[in-house]
């Protein structure tokens, strides 16, 4: 469409300086324009890393920091980075990142059965002399042994084995 436009332009511009040549013999074309931007974006990336690599043999500047300034990341970038790098030196510390949930605080996207699944069962308490007596069986004993159960308990574990022992 410009093209095309100045093909005429041009083909006038002859006529008027005075040169003779057919308009039809000749169809004026441009070149593709090239991106320039690419090439200058090129530049641009190895000047600065180019800086990046003489600073990072400091021990006193900070590899992040020097990222951040000289190669002009972004915080999300060098997280990124970060965890594409992980990945690619095989290290599950970093590449697990990506895994991270909320479930170590509690929160988890299954369902409550899911859940349940997963919590370990406590062991059952082993039928005794309390279970036998009319507690209920798979309820663990949170006083721990030689507590007392209930009313006159008290006397029961005073008494204890050693003293029926003798009896």
């Amino acid at each position: 469409m410009i093209v095309g436009k100045l093909d005429d332009e041009f083909k006038t511009f002859m006529r008027w300086r005075g040169i003779n040549i057919d308009s039809q013999l000749f169809d004026l074309k441009l070149e593709e324009p090239q991106n320039f931007a690419q090439y200058r974006q090129a530049d641009v990336d190895s000047a600065r890393i180019a800086t990046f690599a003489q600073l990072e043999a400091y021990p006193y500047l900070s590899k992040r920091f020097l990222m951040k300034r000289y190669l002009g990341m972004t915080e999300q970038e060098m997280s990124e980075n970060e965890m594409m790098w992980g990945e690619e030196q095989g290290d599950p510390a970093i590449s697990s990142a990506d895994d991270a949930s909320l479930r170590n605080v509690g929160i988890s996207p299954g369902t409550i059965a899911g859940d349940l699944d997963n919590v370990e069962l406590a062991a059952e308490v082993p039928p005794d002399a309390a279970t036998a007596a009319g507690a209920p069986t798979g309820m663990p004993d949170t006083a721990g042994p030689g507590a007392a159960q209930g009313p006159g308990a008290g006397a029961a574990a005073a008494s204890g084995p050693a003293q029926q022992a003798t009896q």
